[in-house]
Formats: C-alpha cells, sequence, structure tokens
C-alpha cells in the first residue's frame, strides 16, 4: 500500500498533516496529573511536592507498561470466561452485540476476527494499524469471523509530525481497511480529515448513527 492508492484530496491531506498529537513525557506528565483534584495535590507539602508528583508519574509508567501484545489471552478471556458470565447472568440478544474501541481498542478489536465468531458486530474508531507487524500478521492470516458486521474509521492526519512508524498511519489504516473488506463483505471502511485524538465527539456519533441505520434502532 502507497501514498498513491488514496484518492489526490486525501493525499492532500496526508501531506498537510492537520493533528500535533506528540506531546513530551513532561507533558504527558501534566496531562495525569490534571486528572488528580487540587485539594489531593495541596495536601502533599509545597517544598516535596514536584518531586512527589513525579515519581507518582513514574510509578503508574511502570505499573501499567505500554501494550505488550498479548491479546489472545485477552480474547480467551473476553470471549470464554467473562463473555459466558454474562450471558448466564443476563438475558442477551446474541443478534445485538459488539465489541470494539478507539485506537489500541479498535485494533483489539480488529485482531479478535481471526480469533473468534462470536461478535456479530465489530468496530474500530482509529485503530492503532501502524502497530509493529500488524499488517503483515493480517496478510499471513484468515479471518475467522467473516459473517460479522465490521465498522472501520480512521484519519487521514493521523500520525502527522511523528518520525517514526507513526508517520505512515493512514497507509497502515488503509491497508488494513482492503484486507478486512476482501473477506468480510459487511464491511464499512472511511476516513476524515483529522488526526488520532482530534474530534472525538464527531467520530462517537457517525458511529452510532451508522449503528442505529445497521441495527434498525
Amino acid at each position: 500500500m502507497e501514498l498513491k492508492d488514496f484518492t489526490e484530496q486525501e493525499q492532500k491531506q496526508i501531506e498537510k498533516g492537520l493533528s500535533t498529537a506528540e506531546i513530551s513525557e513532561k507533558e504527558a506528565a501534566k496531562k495525569l496529573l490534571a486528572l488528580v483534584p487540587q485539594e489531593w495535590i495541596k495536601r502533599i507539602p509545597f517544598f516535596v511536592r514536584g518531586h512527589a508528583t513525579t515519581k507518582t508519574v513514574e510509578r503508574v509508567a511502570k505499573q501499567y507498561p505500554d501494550f505488550g501484545g498479548k491479546l489472545a489471552s485477552y480474547h480467551d478471556q473476553l470471549f470464554g470466561h467473562i463473555l459466558n458470565s454474562i450471558q448466564e447472568e443476563c438475558r442477551l440478544d446474541d443478534s445485538r452485540m459488539a465489541y470494539g474501541g478507539y485506537s489500541l481498542g479498535g485494533l483489539s478489536a480488529i485482531h479478535s476476527l481471526y480469533s473468534s465468531d462470536k461478535m456479530p458486530l465489530i468496530f474500530s474508531i482509529c485503530g492503532s494499524f501502524w502497530y509493529p507487524n500488524f499488517v503483515d500478521y493480517c496478510k499471513a492470516h484468515q479471518l475467522l469471523n467473516k459473517t460479522c458486521s465490521v465498522y472501520l474509521h480512521n484519519g487521514l492526519t493521523e500520525g502527522a509530525n511523528h518520525k517514526n512508524r507513526l508517520a505512515k498511519a493512514p497507509i497502515y489504516a488503509k491497508e488494513v481497511h482492503e484486507l478486512i473488506k476482501k473477506q468480510c463483505l459487511s464491511t464499512y471502511a472511511a476516513f476524515d480529515p483529522y488526526g488520532h485524538h482530534d474530534h472525538l465527539q464527531e467520530r462517537y456519533d457517525a458511529f452510532s448513527d451508522w449503528l442505529i441505520e445497521e441495527w434498525k434502532l
């Protein structure tokens, strides 16, 4: 998949790059601390406050590391134990169950297509399909769940201003879209002109509108 495989308008959007989502670790720490009520922060003596909060953020990073690629075991637990437990406790309409998410959540949902056929609908919003080896994985495997409905939505300027593989995020996304469409006939795939963290409400609204139509709600 190359840049030329996009339409001329899409190529212009990708090259223009509307997103500035890349932030430093210091900025990320500030965003984490902004979630903590100020009255809690004020209880820490001011002369050790900076050190204490910095070390807390470092501890969070160590305890909750980046995605580690253990989706197979996660899906075994989700579609085995967890889903079965819910079905035992609740009356579910098996035709109206959905699994999906945003960013890595979207990637995880698409990955499940290759290992489980439990879900009748899978959705991914800005799935992180740039993740190392994911496109190759999709090329090398056949979908197990070919009868479900799939919703794919990514941004043409995801990864803009990055210099690593994220810079090609739209190209990886386009490749995954095409691979899924070839194997799953009921697939909706679209791009908007935005970056990875942009226009979240608009993107969720678009999915909601599609779902209402898909399920005739």
